[in-house]
């Protein structure tokens, strides 16, 4: 499997973006790479506020907010989101249908669909990974009439969406679990066993 920059990934038709999970919302690099595209959706990202926010203005509304870059905004900075509310969940439920988890109901919480440019980006409240097509469908977002799907998931995805990818990306955008070691200031520490220790802020020594 080739690995590519955000850019480079998003020319293709389904991503993975690898470098975190959603539980950290650092989703701003991928977003980003994103803003230039067309027929493109993406799931999922956990933004409490931006959920919550898309349900009170209703469908149709216009959102001006920071979006992630809460966990560590040194390593990824809050994108600053315009985008228009296209669906909205107020619970969040659906069942699963995918070979993970089938027949389990997923509850997300309060959750919304915004258009950013030509992506509709899938913002929930709970912590979980978009690994089942009914992420997307929960919405109405039929993924074979997309050109680019990115999921936000390491490994579980590949389940529910490589049967119907031409091609998997994977994606290492900004995040805390990066695998590009120099996006981390690293510090050397004494102790009985030299080891190498990431320090993820200069508060955390």
């Amino acid at each position: 499997m080739e690995h590519f920059s955000p850019a480079e990934a998003m020319l293709r038709v389904t991503s993975a973006d690898s470098s975190d999970k959603p539980f950290f919302s650092e989703i701003s690099a991928t977003i980003r790479a994103e803003a230039g595209l067309e027929n493109a959706a993406f799931a999922v990202t956990s933004d409490p506020k931006i959920a919550v926010a898309a349900i009170q203005e209703g469908e149709g509304a216009e959102l001006s907010m920071p979006l992630g870059g809460e966990f560590d905004p040194s390593i990824a900075s809050p994108f600053d989101m315009i985008g228009t509310v296209m669906k909205t969940s107020p619970e969040g439920r659906f069942i699963f249908e995918g070979s993970m988890m089938r027949g389990v109901e997923a509850v997300m919480g309060p959750s919304s669909v915004i258009r950013i440019g030509g992506v509709e980006t899938v913002v929930i409240t709970n912590l979980l990974q978009a690994y089942d097509r009914m992420f997307f469908v929960h919405f109405d977002i039929m993924l074979e009439e997309k050109s680019v799907v990115a999921v936000k998931s390491a490994h579980h995805f590949r389940a529910a969406y490589g049967p119907m990818a031409r091609e998997i990306i994977s994606v290492n955008a900004a995040g805390i679990t990066s695998r590009t070691r120099g996006n981390f200031p690293i510090k050397r520490f004494a102790g009985p066993y030299r080891r190498w220790i990431v320090a993820f802020g200069p508060d955390r020594r």
